[in-house]
């Protein structure tokens, strides 16, 4: 039996601050995999604190949202941390819930939802 995403109840400053880093560090759209184009959300930054709070907020289970670390080459670079949503179920529940709170994504967002 496939297992359903269940978005968790937050409260809305939690909603808020996930939307706060999407619009400043994240990504919205469409991604090319070998077949199909997934929607996907990816949060990034150098605080892996954050990139973990956000995951435990909105995960509860690995197979929908994950963090993944990327570390550039370079001493002095800091390794990147992101938040991945690549389910389409998992993009559409979470992108409603925050859309009320982007501000800068806010028209690419609306644009995503419709094209599912």
């Amino acid at each position: 039996m496939k297992q359903k995403y269940i978005l968790p109840k937050l409260k809305s400053w939690e909603w808020g601050y996930i939307a706060g880093m999407l619009d400043g560090e994240g990504w919205i759209g469409f991604q090319q995999d070998r077949k199909h184009k997934r929607p996907t959300i990816v949060i990034s930054g150098t605080n892996k604190e954050a990139m973990e709070w956000i995951n435990k907020k909105l995960n509860n289970t690995e197979k929908f949202i994950r963090v993944e670390m990327t570390k550039w080459k370079g001493k002095q670079a800091k390794p990147i941390y992101r938040v991945r949503m690549r389910n389409k179920e998992v993009f559409e529940k979470v992108l409603k819930k925050l859309l009320p709170y982007l501000i800068v994504k806010k028209d690419k967002a609306t644009i995503c939802l419709k094209q599912l």
